[in-house]
């Protein structure tokens, strides 16, 4: 690795998150990614069909972009979170409560555990 200063370094880590015209873009040095936005939504909105139609009710999902290793500099608080892991005690606070149920967690845990743990146990 060559010689590199601190702030060299820092610059090289840092990364924007945008909202604009075309939808979420991110931005590295390298250039810029639109894929990774539009990769979390597929999943979370599959989820939200799933779980919604297996538990009978409306279910809330949201999709997280997690980069370890980046600064995240959000320039939109709009679209899908994009975050360093450490910055999770940061956005929680932001995010809406949806409380649920004790019947719905249950409903939701035994639905997950269905699709999700199918090893035998000899």
């Amino acid at each position: 690795m060559p010689n590199l200063k601190k702030e060299q370094i820092f610059a090289q880590q840092q990364m924007m998150c945008d909202s604009g015209d075309w939808g979420r873009a991110l931005h590295f040095p390298s250039g810029t990614d639109i894929a990774m936005i539009a990769q979390a939504k597929r999943p979370s909105k599959w989820l939200l069909r799933w779980l919604s139609q297996a538990a009978s009710e409306d279910i809330s999902v949201r999709a997280i972009v997690t980069l370890p290793g980046w600064f995240v500099k959000r320039k939109s608080s709009e679209g899908i979170p994009v975050v360093n892991p450490k910055q999770f005690g940061f956005l929680f606070p932001h995010i809406p409560a949806r409380p649920l149920t004790t019947a719905m967690i249950t409903r939701i845990a035994h639905q997950l555990d269905q699709k999700c743990c199918d090893i035998e146990i000899v």
